[in-house]
């Protein structure tokens, strides 16, 4: 992960690097990095924000560094967890803080306000099958109690991502559903305390409901 900074309003740039980024697996099939079991394009996703209050930067993504992989380097079982690196100057980056399940959590988005941080993302913790998403997040009151966030739920109804979007395999041939989930997320943060993460909710029933994916946003009020 590399962060280029301009002290100089852009007129040139220096790239430091954040964080080692241990991306998603890669599917032949389907042409693209993928979760085991899944036929959605996937790739670790960084998002940086800044705390208006503090001048912290934060950022994170979702690798799978602790995935299972055999002798040869193929994937068995992926495990994409959540890490978070920040920095008070843009050059000097903590380690990264890894927080996540035995499931896989992916596409994080991440907002801070006044030293408290939030990070949403998708995970399949609470599908007992580990295959249907939810969205969720975890809540941070300040740099004393960041490695001790606790996922939270948002969503009331784990979702079959292979509602919709239909691809040819590359090499099976065979007809692949579930290719893409509109996976752009995002989370923000006021003064309020009040958090508002965006996702694509794809809930349904394929085959007996019809396919539909909806742009979703709801307003959280964190613990302080």
């Amino acid at each position: 992960m590399i962060v280029a900074k301009s002290t100089d309003g852009g007129a040139t740039f220096s790239n430091v690097e954040a964080a080692f980024d241990f991306d998603f697996p890669f599917n032949p099939d389907i042409e693209n990095l993928a979760l085991t079991g899944e036929n959605f394009r996937l790739n670790s996703f960084p998002q940086l924000t800044i705390d208006p209050v503090t001048g912290l930067l934060l950022m994170t993504w979702a690798d799978d560094r602790n995935g299972q992989y055999d002798a040869t380097g193929n994937s068995i079982k992926t495990n994409g967890d959540v890490f978070v690196t920040l920095s008070a100057n843009g050059k000097q980056w903590i380690p990264p803080i890894q927080f996540g399940t035995s499931a896989d959590e992916v596409y994080p988005a991440i907002a801070a306000f006044g030293g408290r941080f939030v990070v949403s993302y998708y995970t399949r913790f609470y599908d007992p099958n580990g295959i249907n998403l939810d969205f969720a997040y975890s809540s941070f009151p300040g740099l004393a109690a960041f490695n001790h966030g606790k996922i939270t739920r948002i969503t009331t109804q784990s979702e079959n991502p292979q509602v919709q979007f239909v691809s040819i395999g590359a090499v099976s041939g065979q007809v692949l559903q579930g290719v893409f989930i509109g996976d752009y997320t995002a989370v923000a943060m006021g003064s309020d305390g009040v958090a508002h993460p965006s996702w694509t909710d794809f809930r349904g029933n394929p085959g007996v409901t019809l396919p539909n994916q909806d742009a979703y946003s709801q307003a959280i009020r964190l613990d302080r």
